[in-house]
């Protein structure tokens, strides 16, 4: 008798475990079944936003563990699942492709005008702030300004490293490194601990892979301001 009564508490335990999600499987799979299966599975969460190419990790009595075809795991409640779809592939995901070959409407380009000419009496203006002044240059720059470029090459080649940090942020907005990987390097070895954590966060963004050791030490400081922005980087 308490053999059996084991046994039923066991699998009441396997139901309230394992039984939170509808599976939706042509081969009965449940998932106590797709946990470390190897199969893929698309998580549908409320609204119909799916996640599809997942591999089940882990189930517990409240939540689900996935992990992503890049690797990396994550969380979903069950509360939040509507079901979970058992692949016979791998699903290929919708791209975005922006139309490049559609123009402006009249309206459009009235808005871009009046934007680039806003953009352009800010950087004339030599008493603005510089900050704002930085963010004019790169729009104009971005509409083919040589002079607005011309003018953060100068300033992330600046002695002042905030400033060169700054211009850093901007050229990369605009796609353009010039000068930027120097202003990096200056910034992880410095002693002030906000353009530190800048410095990390732009060689995140610009991917300077010759930096991942400094990052990885900047990762390990008890303060979040530093290790927040070093971890994302890497």
């Amino acid at each position: 008798m308490q053999r059996l009564v084991f046994a039923l508490a066991l699998m009441l335990s396997a139901t309230l475990a394992f039984g939170q999600a509808p599976v939706v499987s042509s081969e009965g799979y449940d998932l106590a079944d797709l946990k470390d299966s190897n199969r893929l599975v698309t998580v549908v969460l409320e609204g119909g936003v799916r996640d599809a190419n997942l591999e089940v990790v882990e189930v517990q009595p409240n939540f689900l563990i996935v992990r992503d075809e890049e690797g990396a795991r994550h969380t979903y409640l069950f509360d939040r699942i509507i079901e979970v779809r058992v692949q016979d592939d791998v699903v290929e995901r919708r791209r975005f492709v922006l139309d490049e070959s559609r123009a402006l409407t009249s309206e459009e380009r009235n808005i871009v005008s009046q934007g680039i000419g806003r953009a352009r009496e800010i950087f004339n203006d030599a008493s603005a702030n510089q900050p704002v002044r930085m963010d004019a240059a790169a729009l104009l720059a971005l509409d083919g300004d040589r002079e607005a470029l011309e003018y953060l090459y100068q300033l992330v080649d600046s002695n002042d490293l905030q400033t060169s940090l700054d211009a850093a942020e901007r050229l990369y907005l605009i796609g353009d490194e010039t000068g930027a990987q120097q202003a990096v390097s200056n910034g992880l070895q410095d002693g002030h601990r906000q353009r530190r954590a800048q410095a990390a966060r732009l060689a995140g963004f610009y991917g300077f892979a010759q930096y991942e050791g400094r990052l990885l030490d900047m990762a390990r400081d008890r303060l979040a301001e530093i290790s927040a922005p070093a971890a994302r980087a890497l």
